[in-house]
């Protein structure tokens, strides 16, 4: 069985938070996102991609940890694991800090629209399911 393999995204949490809105004179702004394994086994290396939307378009140089976030279309981004990411256990948690142009200052500004598409062993997408 692989890591993971049993975890839904009941057994996720995710935070996004504004770090500051002071990045290089002003000009861009730095977030992150935390994601909390609250289940039972470990979130592992593959089998799992996270979605959402988000109407700033992040920056891929500024990813802080071993993940890969690519902009699909529009406001839509994929955040993926990379091969040297250690599994996330059970009680543990993975902050990936962003830069983006502009400042945050409302809720608005706040990416959203999160869910979590879960592979079974031979990489076939299970149904979907919102964080």
């Amino acid at each position: 069985m692989a890591i993971g393999q049993n975890l839904t995204a009941d057994d996720l949490a995710l935070r996004w938070g504004v770090e500051t809105n002071r990045v290089d004179d002003g000009n861009r702004f730095r977030s992150s996102f935390t994601i909390a394994n609250h289940g039972d086994v470990a979130l592992g290396t593959t089998h799992w991609t996270l979605y959402f939307n988000f109407s700033r378009q992040i920056d891929p140089a500024s990813v802080t940890a071993p993940v890969r976030i690519t902009r699909l279309n529009g406001d839509f981004y994929r955040l993926e694991p990379d091969a040297d990411l250690p599994p996330i256990e059970p009680g543990d948690q993975l902050r990936v800090t962003v830069e983006a142009p502009g400042s945050v200052i409302k809720r608005i500004d706040a990416p959203a629209g999160f869910y979590v598409v879960f592979r079974d062993a031979e990489g076939r997408p299970r149904p979907p399911c919102r964080t």
